[in-house]
């Protein structure tokens, strides 16, 4: 299950085929709303746009396997209050864009990056304008910083634009500019970090690392890590 959060402070989530708001009424009493119901689609993430209101959110069809047939959905959507905003599933040329879009982040001018999974152990960064035109796409790191195929599992956005994706797998953080030019390959084992999978970055400018429990470790839980970015 994905979550974010609105201007208001609510909770957006997804569940049962559905995208759903938590939020408190005006005695404090916890309500959970319905958003819009995609089935019989499956919304697999979701982000919130603070600059333009909406709610970004990825579909996919009732199979989440890697095999496209022509019934399979694959695509990105904008809901806007209740109501389906945009839709971005194929290519100028009628290509399909994802193959199973698992992470949303809004970018400057409406536009949008997606962690795209192609497989079990690889994927991609894909990079969209405001009307879902592509821009670039990120996969094939240098060889020599990567010893395993590149995986990414989240990403944020600076606000200096600088995007910042996590390579579990690596161990590493890739440094994008907003071009999709890698600017920096940074190993998270030489920040002391050894399994990073999520971040994100607070109005201050802190980088906040979610890792995974390493299971050969004897500690019981994960670790997050707060970061100073300097430099970028």
């Amino acid at each position: 299950m994905d979550i974010t959060i609105n201007l208001k402070g609510d909770l957006l989530f997804i569940s049962d085929h559905c995208l759903k708001l938590m939020t408190k009424n005006a005695q404090g009493q916890t309500k959970i709303l319905d958003l819009h119901d995609f089935y019989p689609l499956n919304p697999n993430c979701v982000h919130y746009d603070k600059e333009r209101d909406i709610t970004w959110v990825g579909i996919i069809g009732d199979d989440s396997n890697f095999q496209l047939t022509k019934e399979a959905f694959r695509k990105v959507v904008a809901v806007n209050q209740r109501t389906l905003h945009k839709e971005f599933q194929y290519t100028e040329e009628n290509k399909r864009l994802f193959t199973l879009p698992v992470k949303i982040f809004s970018i400057q001018k409406g536009g949008v990056c997606v962690i795209d999974r192609v497989s079990q152990t690889t994927g991609r960064v894909i990079s969209l304008n405001a009307e879902g035109i592509l821009m670039w796409i990120y996969k094939d790191p240098p060889p020599s910083s990567c010893s395993h195929p590149f995986n990414p599992t989240d990403l944020t956005i600076t606000n200096t634009q600088i995007i910042i994706v996590v390579d579990s797998c690596n161990r590493a953080f890739h440094i994008l500019n907003t071009k999709g030019t890698l600017i920096l390959h940074q190993s998270s084992i030489h920040l002391g970090i050894e399994r990073p999978f999520c971040l994100d970055t607070d109005e201050l400018g802190y980088l906040w690392v979610g890792c995974l429990r390493d299971s050969t470790s004897r500690e019981t839980g994960a670790k997050m890590y707060k970061l100073k970015i300097k430099g970028l």
